[in-house]
């Protein structure tokens, strides 16, 4: 029974709860019709009750094959028609079922002959409730599934989340190869004809560099002191290039050592401090890189003596000392900090009184990585979920916009709820021919018009009940306050139902309004299967969109990767292309200047392709 509930086995937990509800439902049944006056009232304990109770039971077990068929007809390839067909028919079964099985359960507990006329008259009787509890089941099971499909998707789209960022993190890091490469390369062909030896030991800076930077594995963060020691050759490039003309001081704290941070964000700020802050000044330049610990975060700045800026610039806006097309490394910086640390990081440049410029980059201080810190939380909420019984944290669906019903879906409601009405009004009628009334018209008239009013009070409130379904799922977290408050609302519908029928007087004499009680009962299941549709639908709506945005961020995802081919350096044959340039630096500097400037085409070709096409995350 079990396997039939879902693809995969379910806990007995949940058998227990599904016999239980129905336990509760048979039992509510036997006590409102025990309220009926008959003439001769049959005992609650030794009849209505056991009864009802086993009638519920036969629900109990008939649960399990109305949700499997209620899968097997939301299979691809099954059609509309064939869905109506499987159940239609398994509708007829259990109306024609509880008919028979109630007749029989009368007869043997309470002594009532079985005859043709009996079991007709209990098999029309109970026709309405049969089909609204089949409906109910059938609903609130495809409510569930819509649900785990959402939460399925839900999931599976913030997984997709994570590896686009993780691709998009990969591919800027990797940009920053052949940014800097690059810009180390223009320096050396500037020393080839001017000073062969500093040419070469520019070239092994430039090499240590290069194999520092390939040798950090798939590392999103290292340590200050890592990221000290790889902008060193850099550093020293750049002091060979322009000899007594640069100064680089250094004030680093030493608690801030083992802080962690991107790799090579200090060397495109201390690039932009050179190349635009004192590569256009007359006199010697002055670049003080610094580093601190304040309130918990990492303070790194890079100051130059150069001809300043505006007096607050933003990277993320355009600096006005930077020439069209330049300034890919500082927007490669901001772009891993977001990735990273979201707002807890930032990078500005100023310039205070108008003449240098100050880069200032904030960090959260940590000395365990980022994902390392993901990872632990993730298994610490786990861990407190198991302990608590909330496996699952509650998914952000209040925040999405439910579908609205077509007018066609409003039609499809109508003649729903005119349908069953029909079967309401002329219920009476066919008993009273089971019976071989003289005069079954006379009993169609004396409940006409409280069942046609039944029918247009669903009709009015279903829409209420819908709006209220939606607002109470925004703005009610607890699983067990949404509950009391639905019964609430179906105690509500249905006294109001019940004071119509007082105040307009369609209740006959013989069926006075607190003789009604099974009335809650059937209010009860016809208000929960209204509100799993509205769940459903949600449901169903938010699973195709999440899905959409899972085939967006899949797109997004090859689309990154490819670019970080296209960006991806080889260490090993860039590094002997540069030994090949600084065997030919001293013989033939003409030579050695034109396979360094075919390697920085072949750079400047990688960075035109991804400075203009970088990822964007798929629009949530």
């Amino acid at each position: 029974m079990t396997a039939l509930f879902r693809r995969r086995s379910v806990p007995w937990r949940t058998v227990a709860w599904v016999f239980a509800a129905w336990t509760t439902f048979g039992a509510l049944q036997a006590l409102g019709l025990s309220a009926i006056p008959y003439k001769h009232p049959p005992p609650l304990w030794r009849g209505i009750l056991p009864v009802h109770l086993i009638l519920s039971w036969g629900w109990a077990l008939a649960t399990p094959a109305i949700v499997w068929l209620t899968r097997w007809t939301m299979r691809p390839g099954r059609t509309r028609a064939a869905a109506v067909a499987a159940h239609g028919a398994a509708v007829l079964f259990a109306v024609l079922a509880y008919g028979t099985a109630h007749a029989c359960l009368w007869s043997l507990f309470l002594g009532k002959p079985m005859s043709r006329a009996a079991w007709a008259v209990t098999t029309i009787e109970w026709m309405d409730l049969s089909l609204v509890l089949y409906a109910a089941v059938a609903i609130g099971a495809r409510a569930i599934d819509l649900h785990r499909s959402y939460t399925d998707r839900v999931r599976r789209r913030l997984a997709l989340e994570s590896d686009f960022a993780r691709a998009h993190l990969q591919f800027l890091e990797r940009q920053v190869q052949p940014h800097f490469l690059f810009n180390c390369l223009n320096a050396i062909t500037e020393l080839a004809h001017e000073s062969p030896a500093a040419a070469r030991g520019a070239v092994s800076h430039l090499q240590t560099l290069l194999r520092t930077a390939s040798g950090r594995g798939e590392r999103h963060e290292i340590t200050l002191a890592e990221e000290l020691t790889a902008l060193a050759p850099y550093v020293e490039i750049e002091r060979v290039r322009f000899g007594e003309w640069l100064t680089v001081d250094w004030d680093i704290e030493a608690a801030t050592k083992p802080a962690l941070m991107p790799p090579f964000v200090l060397q495109p700020l201390v690039e932009n401090a050179i190349r635009h802050g004192l590569a256009v000044r007359r006199g010697a330049g002055r670049v003080t890189i610094a580093a601190r610990v304040s309130s918990g975060r990492l303070h790194l700045s890079v100051r130059d003596n150069g001809v300043g800026l505006l007096p607050v610039q933003s990277i993320s806006e355009p600096s006005p000392r930077l020439p069209a097309g330049r300034g890919i490394g500082l927007r490669n910086v901001r772009e891993r900090l977001k990735s990273l640390y979201g707002d807890e990081a930032s990078l500005e440049l100023r310039s205070p009184d108008g003449t240098g410029a100050n880069a200032e980059l904030l960090i959260p201080y940590h000395r365990t990585p980022i994902e390392a810190v993901q990872r632990m939380s993730t298994a610490q909420h786990a861990k407190n979920g198991a302990k608590n019984g909330t496996h699952h944290r509650r998914l952000p669906e209040s925040r999405l916009a439910s579908p609205r019903i077509t007018a066609r879906g409003w039609a499809a409601i109508v003649v729903f709820w005119a349908g069953l009405g029909g079967m309401w009004v002329s219920e009476p009628y066919f008993i009273a021919l089971a019976w071989n009334s003289s005069n079954p018209m006379k009993d169609l008239r004396a409940l006409a018009g409280a069942n046609f009013l039944g029918v247009c009070v669903w009709i009015v409130i279903m829409p209420a009940i819908v709006g209220a379904t939606r607002w109470l799922r925004q703005h009610v977290r607890s699983v067990w306050t949404l509950t009391s408050v639905h019964i609430c609302g179906a105690i509500a519908a249905a006294a109001l139902q019940m004071a119509l029928l007082v105040v307009l007087g369609l209740l006959p004499p013989s069926m006075p309004w607190y003789t009604q009680q099974f009335m809650l009962v059937w209010d009860l299941v016809a208000y929960g299967a209204i509100v799993a549709w509205a769940y459903g639908r949600d449901f169903g709506a938010w699973s195709r969109e999440h899905e959409m945005d899972g085939l967006r961020l899949e797109a997004e995802i090859a689309r990154a990767r490819w670019q970080m081919l296209r960006v991806n350096l080889r260490p090993d044959e860039v590094c002997a292309t540069l030994d090949r340039v600084a065997q030919l630096v001293g013989a033939d500097a003409a030579s050695a200047e034109r396979l360094a400037a075919d390697l920085g085409d072949s750079l400047r070709e990688r960075l035109h392709v991804t400075h203009d096409s970088t990822p964007a995350l798929a629009a949530t």
